[in-house]
C-alpha cells in the first residue's frame, strides 16, 4: 500500500488511469489534477488527495511577498516610535503551518512598557497603527491570556495579531517548526483541520475556539501516542493521511476522556 502513496512533499505522479468518480458529483474537486483511480483503496486515495489538497491551498509568491510587506511596514513603524523594540514573526508563517486565511502572528521584544502596564504599551501601538491608517479595522483584546493588537491591514485584508513583549510565541514555534520535521504528518494534518476549523468559526481563541498551537499539539500529541503504540506492538509505522485524520476525529471526540485526562508533549 505504501508504493502507492504520492510521497510528501513530491508532486503527485500523472497516472490518467480511470475516469471520473461518480460519488457525490463527476465532477472532480478543483485540487484533484488528475483523473482518480476508484480501484485503490479508499485511505490511500484520501491520503492522496490531502496532500493535493495541501499544495492547492499553499500560498503563492505573491501572496508570501504581500505577508513579508505587512512585516516589514509595522517594523518600520513600531522602531521608528520605539528604536529598543525587535520585531519578529511567530506561528503559522514561523511553522510553515499555513493557509490563506492564517493570521501574520508578530511578536514586539525589548519595547519599553508605559509606566502602568503592557496593556497601556498595546494601547500606544494600536493609537500609532491608528494614526498611520495602517489598518480597517483595530482592537485591543486585553482579555486574552496574552494580550494583543488585533487588526486588518488596510490595503490587503489580512488579519495581523500583534504581542508586546511576549516570547512564548517564538519558542513554541520553534518547537512546533522542530517536531514538524519529525512528524511529517503534523503540517498537512494541521492544514486540514485549520481549514474545517476556520469554516465553522472555531479558530479564535479569544471566543473560545482552537487556534494554531493548540491545535498543533493536539495533533501532534495524538501523532506522539501512536507512533508510542506501533512500537509497542514492533510494527511498522505507515503514515496514511486518511487514516489518521478520521482517527483523529475518533480519538478527540468519543476516546479520550477529556474530564479526567490532559495531553502533555513531554515524554
Amino acid at each position: 500500500m505504501d508504493d502507492e502513496f504520492i510521497p510528501f512533499g513530491e508532486n503527485s505522479p500523472s497516472s490518467g488511469k480511470s475516469e471520473s468518480p461518480t460519488l457525490l458529483t463527476a465532477a472532480d474537486a478543483p485540487w484533484i489534477r488528475e483523473l482518480v483511480d476508484t480501484s485503490e483503496p479508499p485511505f490511500v486515495r484520501l491520503h492522496n488527495e490531502i496532500l493535493e489538497f495541501c499544495e492547492f491551498v499553499a500560498l503563492s509568491n505573491e501572496e508570501m511577498r504581500i505577508r513579508k510587506a505587512i512585516l516589514a511596514e509595522i517594523t518600520e513603524l513600531i522602531t521608528d516610535e520605539y528604536p529598543s523594540a525587535e520585531v519578529s514573526v511567530f506561528g503559522s508563517q514561523m511553522t510553515k503551518i499555513l493557509t490563506p486565511t492564517s493570521d501574520v502572528d508578530i511578536a514586539v521584544l525589548n519595547i519599553e512598557p508605559d509606566k502602568k502596564d503592557v496593556i497601556s504599551t498595546l494601547y500606544g501601538v494600536a493609537d500609532l497603527f491608528a494614526k498611520n491608517k495602517v489598518a480597517s479595522y483595530l482592537e485591543v483584546i486585553s482579555t486574552a491570556k496574552v494580550p494583543i493588537v488585533k487588526m486588518d491591514h488596510a490595503s490587503s485584508g489580512i488579519s495581523v495579531d500583534i504581542c508586546v513583549n511576549n516570547s512564548s510565541g517564538i519558542d513554541t514555534g520553534r518547537f512546533i517548526r522542530q517536531h514538524a520535521e519529525e512528524f511529517p504528518p503534523l503540517r498537512p494534518m494541521c492544514i486540514i483541520l485549520k481549514i474545517f476549523l476556520a469554516q465553522r468559526r472555531l479558530n479564535e481563541t479569544y471566543s473560545g475556539g482552537v487556534g494554531s498551537f493548540v491545535l498543533s499539539a493536539m495533533v501532534l500529541s495524538f501523532l506522539q501516542q501512536r507512533t508510542r503504540l506501533n512500537v509497542r506492538r514492533e510494527s511498522k509505522m505507515t503514515w496514511n493521511l486518511g487514516a489518521l485524520l478520521l482517527d483523529f476525529f475518533l480519538y478527540y471526540s468519543s476516546t479520550l476522556n477529556h474530564h479526567r485526562v490532559g495531553i502533555t508533549l513531554q515524554n
